[in-house]
Protein backbone atom coordinates (compact mmCIF):
# COMPACT_ATOMS: atom_id res chain seq x y z
CA UNK A 1 0.00 0.00 0.00
CA UNK A 2 1.50 3.31 -1.08
CA UNK A 3 1.69 6.22 1.33
CA UNK A 4 0.03 9.46 0.32
CA UNK A 5 2.38 12.36 -0.07
CA UNK A 6 1.47 15.43 1.99
CA UNK A 7 1.21 18.62 -0.06
CA UNK A 8 2.89 21.53 1.75
CA UNK A 9 2.27 24.07 -0.99
CA UNK A 10 -0.25 26.86 -0.92
CA UNK A 11 -2.64 27.43 -3.76
CA UNK A 12 -1.76 30.04 -6.36
CA UNK A 13 -2.59 33.51 -5.14
CA UNK A 14 -2.55 32.59 -1.44
CA UNK A 15 0.74 34.37 -0.76
CA UNK A 16 3.91 33.15 0.86
CA UNK A 17 5.55 32.99 4.29
CA UNK A 18 9.30 32.57 4.63
CA UNK A 19 12.06 33.06 7.19
CA UNK A 20 14.76 35.69 6.78
CA UNK A 21 18.42 35.22 7.74
CA UNK A 22 17.82 37.43 10.76
CA UNK A 23 15.27 34.95 12.11
CA UNK A 24 12.28 37.16 11.36
CA UNK A 25 9.40 35.80 9.29
CA UNK A 26 7.98 37.55 6.24
CA UNK A 27 4.46 37.32 4.82
CA UNK A 28 3.97 38.42 1.23
CA UNK A 29 0.90 38.44 -1.00
CA UNK A 30 0.22 39.67 -4.52
CA UNK A 31 -2.75 42.04 -4.41
CA UNK A 32 -2.96 43.11 -8.02
CA UNK A 33 -0.90 44.46 -10.86
CA UNK A 34 0.61 47.86 -11.52
CA UNK A 35 -0.03 49.84 -14.69
CA UNK A 36 3.17 48.47 -16.24
CA UNK A 37 2.07 44.87 -15.61
CA UNK A 38 4.36 44.09 -12.69
CA UNK A 39 2.73 42.46 -9.67
CA UNK A 40 1.92 44.68 -6.71
CA UNK A 41 2.97 42.88 -3.54
CA UNK A 42 2.22 43.67 0.09
CA UNK A 43 4.93 42.56 2.51
CA UNK A 44 4.80 42.40 6.31
CA UNK A 45 7.36 41.08 8.83
CA UNK A 46 6.81 39.30 12.14
CA UNK A 47 8.86 37.64 14.87
CA UNK A 48 7.21 34.21 14.65
CA UNK A 49 5.81 32.06 11.87
CA UNK A 50 2.34 32.05 13.42
CA UNK A 51 2.34 35.87 13.55
CA UNK A 52 3.41 35.96 9.89
CA UNK A 53 0.57 33.60 8.95
CA UNK A 54 -1.87 35.87 10.80
CA UNK A 55 -0.49 38.87 8.89
CA UNK A 56 -0.93 36.99 5.61
CA UNK A 57 -4.58 36.30 6.48
CA UNK A 58 -5.00 39.98 7.39
CA UNK A 59 -3.53 41.08 4.05
CA UNK A 60 -5.88 38.83 2.09
CA UNK A 61 -8.90 40.02 4.11
CA UNK A 62 -7.95 43.67 3.54
CA UNK A 63 -7.48 43.03 -0.17
CA UNK A 64 -10.82 41.24 -0.39
CA UNK A 65 -12.64 44.11 1.35
CA UNK A 66 -11.00 46.76 -0.85
CA UNK A 67 -8.89 48.39 1.86
CA UNK A 68 -5.66 47.96 -0.13
CA UNK A 69 -5.17 50.34 -3.07
CA UNK A 70 -4.47 48.19 -6.12
CA UNK A 71 -4.42 51.01 -8.67
CA UNK A 72 -1.07 52.24 -7.45
CA UNK A 73 -2.39 55.53 -6.07
CA UNK A 74 -1.00 58.76 -7.47
CA UNK A 75 2.50 59.53 -8.61
CA UNK A 76 4.85 61.92 -6.87
CA UNK A 77 4.48 64.32 -9.79
CA UNK A 78 0.71 64.40 -9.17
CA UNK A 79 1.06 64.56 -5.38
CA UNK A 80 3.47 67.50 -4.97
CA UNK A 81 1.23 70.23 -6.44
CA UNK A 82 -1.72 68.93 -4.44
CA UNK A 83 0.36 68.94 -1.25
CA UNK A 84 1.55 72.52 -1.62
CA UNK A 85 -1.90 73.79 -2.55
CA UNK A 86 -3.60 72.08 0.41
CA UNK A 87 -0.95 73.40 2.81
CA UNK A 88 -1.44 76.89 1.31
CA UNK A 89 2.29 77.32 0.98
CA UNK A 90 2.10 78.46 -2.61
CA UNK A 91 0.54 77.44 -5.87
CA UNK A 92 2.61 75.48 -8.37
CA UNK A 93 0.83 77.21 -11.24
CA UNK A 94 1.87 80.65 -9.91
CA UNK A 95 5.50 79.56 -9.86
CA UNK A 96 5.32 78.24 -13.41
CA UNK A 97 3.91 81.58 -14.62
CA UNK A 98 6.89 83.53 -13.28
Amino acid sequence: MAREKKNNRRSKGDGTVYQLKSGMWRAQATVGYKKNGNPKKVTRSAKTKSEALALLRQITIQYGSGQINVDGGITLKEYIPRYFETKNLFSISSIREQ
